[in-house]
């Protein structure tokens, strides 16, 4: 469950962007529709104001979905980069490690 942890949050945070860009497009599309049954029904300056404030809330949306998942894919970044640092000091060391065994050998031989 928690092997390749980075890659999952990294994944997660893209789904939630993603579903956040649908879900301001939704509400864009609904925003839209009740702007324009409005100006059918009459009130045009109403609709105008619904349909001009339905695409300001959806640019808007969409910038803070892009920029809000910023964070945690970063963090997703940070803990992949980190294990991937262990893993590679883990690696150092057990060559380090084998040198200075061989080392110590031949100084005895």
């Amino acid at each position: 469950m928690f092997k390749n942890i980075g890659k999952k949050i990294k994944g997660f945070v893209t789904f939630l962007c993603i579903f956040g860009f649908v879900l301001v497009g939704i509400s864009a599309i609904a925003g839209l529709i009740t702007g324009i049954v409005t100006m059918a029904r009459g009130n045009v300056a109403l609709g105008i104001g619904i349909l001009f404030g339905s695409i300001f809330a959806a640019a808007i949306g969409c910038v803070f979905v892009w920029i809000s998942c910023f964070i945690f894919y970063g963090y997703g970044e940070l803990v992949d980069k980190t294990a991937d640092v262990a893993k590679n000091t883990e690696l150092t060391a057990q060559k380090v490690t084998k040198l200075e065994y061989e080392f110590e050998n031949s100084k005895h031989a």
